[in-house]
């Protein structure tokens, strides 16, 4: 092949003028291109709505992934963590006052006890029921990256997040599910 006789150098010669040509001058072509497509296929023929705004259209069952390194064994331990139903309209929560907390403390704020400002309007009945207002937060799923052995301390055992690490305190219009790790 031709290629076989071509050394880094002559190989970099070869290949260098590409990248100004492909990243310079094609992408922003190719992007206005797409971009004159969607535009006119969305806007004039009405056309691509479901691909474009797929996410966006269905407002419940949002999903995050909250992950956590283990200090103690360096394993990745990522939460999958979702709601089902989504609230609509939402309220400032009297519970909520950042003031209590003083400054120099260093309370991360998934430990306070109101760690949001805002809180879901739960619509109430005469008898003073709450109505459905959307649904609590839960764990969807659960897996763990083991570190490498590069990484990894001299240690037998992993050990998971401790019942300490999962709980916090209860306040009204907040929700916590104990978490329950199998390992």
């Amino acid at each position: 092949m031709v290629f076989q006789d071509l050394t880094r150098l002559d190989y970099i010669a070869l290949i260098g003028p590409l990248v100004p040509y492909l990243w310079i001058i094609i992408t922003p072509i190719a992007s206005f291109i797409l971009g004159c497509y969607l535009l006119v296929s969305l806007n004039v023929l009405g056309q691509h709505w479901t691909e474009a705004f797929s996410s966006l259209k269905i407002r419940d069952y949002k999903n995050f992934v909250r992950m956590h390194i283990s200090p103690i064994t360096g394993d990745l331990q990522c939460f999958v963590i979702g709601v089902d139903h989504v609230p609509t309209h939402w309220e400032m929560d009297p519970y909520w006052d950042r003031t209590l907390m003083p400054k120099s403390a260093r309370v991360p704020s998934w430990k306070w006890v109101t760690p949001s400002k805002y809180r879901p309007r739960v619509k109430k009945n005469p008898n003073g029921k709450a109505l459905k207002g959307g649904s609590q937060a839960k764990v969807v799923d659960f897996f763990m990256v083991k570190a490498s052995k590069k990484r990894r301390p001299d240690i037998g055992e992993a050990v998971p997040l401790g019942d300490d690490y999962y709980t916090e305190e209860k306040s009204e219009g907040t929700f916590m599910q104990t978490i329950d790790i199998v390992a």
